[in-house]
């Protein structure tokens, strides 16, 4: 198989987790294919009750498809990057997983020793919640991923997070990355939390001092999971992501937080992401950029392009 053709395979089955709303229901033959596949089982259910915490029964990885994820880790290449990684814009939709695997693979060599991964993401059904996290392990496909308990529990305490393993394994904003964690750090603890569009205009400004504390405590590894321009034809997300290129890297948060679905999925993620790394000591570069249509390499007025497309940056902080 060429590559174009291997590319074309993985935009099909993985299209029904390229949208950012619950409502992915398409009314083409196409598109009820498309909404057939669903995650290929592992076996989570072989990890010893022993290895995760007491009465916590491990999350699952609702969206991982090990076909797929093992073509991503196969291929995966380090970006070349002068510095130290702090932590990244890093993309959540899994048609963007080769994107996913590069940067993983860029943090475990540059930072071998990180022990904790910070996921901040954003809440695509929030139900009326600000934020959520989890104290509960993870069950990836390669062993049990442990929670940063202490962590976690700040996020409850200091943000006022409600805890919703309902939320967090249902949301592929994080769920969909825990694979790729475990993978690249094995022996790393992680702690996700997601932020919805109600959360309070001025979170990241709270939550970079939290973030910052964690980085005293711990060799962290911080990971905000944001999507870039939504539903939008090429020549507009073309314009819009020229607008995020810009703000981001002058660090424009007063611009930023007032972006909506056009721009990114979660301005709050990517506000604390740019007050982080100044508060690191660190600098803004890009290092990658793509969208749903070049990666899938399918033609304009495909109807799997139907809804828009989807656009992906990996902004890192480097100090």
């Amino acid at each position: 198989m060429s590559r174009k053709s291997l590319i074309l395979v993985i935009f099909v089955l993985l299209w029904p987790l390229a949208g950012c709303t619950s409502n992915t229901q398409g009314s083409s033959a196409i598109m009820d294919n498309m909404l057939s596949v669903t995650a290929e089982p592992y076996a989570a259910a072989e990890i010893a009750e022993t290895d995760y915490q007491v009465g916590k029964v491990p999350l699952s990885c609702n969206f991982h498809i090990q076909r797929e994820f093992d073509v991503f880790i196969s291929q995966a290449q380090p970006y070349d990057i002068d510095g130290e990684l702090l932590g990244a814009t890093v993309p959540h939709h899994l048609l963007a997983g080769s994107m996913i695997a590069n940067f993983f693979a860029t943090a475990a060599a540059n930072r071998p020793g990180i022990e904790t991964v910070i996921i901040i993401a954003p809440m695509h059904d929030s139900k009326g919640m600000k934020m959520c996290t989890t104290l509960a392990d993870w069950a990836a496909p390669t062993g049990i991923l442990p929670n940063e308990r202490g962590f976690s529990e700040i996020f409850i305490s200091g943000l006022k997070a409600v805890e919703d393993d309902i939320m967090m394994t249902s949301d592929h904003s994080a769920a969909a990355l825990i694979p790729f964690v475990k993978h690249y750090f094995p022996g790393a603890a992680v702690a996700t939390l997601l932020i919805s569009s109600h959360a309070d205009i001025n979170i990241h400004e709270q939550l970079a001092d939290i973030l910052m504390r964690f980085s005293v405590e711990k060799n962290c590894l911080f990971v905000f999971s944001v999507d870039f321009s939504h539903y939008l034809n090429p020549g507009q997300t073309a314009l819009r992501d020229m607008e995020t290129r810009e703000a981001v890297l002058a660090g424009d948060t007063n611009r930023i937080m007032f972006m909506n679905d056009a721009n990114m999925d979660s301005p709050r993620a990517v506000c604390t992401f740019l007050l982080l790394t100044g508060k690191l000591g660190g600098e803004v570069v890009e290092l990658d950029h793509a969208d749903s249509l070049i990666i899938s390499q399918l033609p304009p007025g495909h109807p799997g392009l139907d809804e828009g497309l989807t656009s992906y940056f990996l902004f890192a902080g480097v100090k």
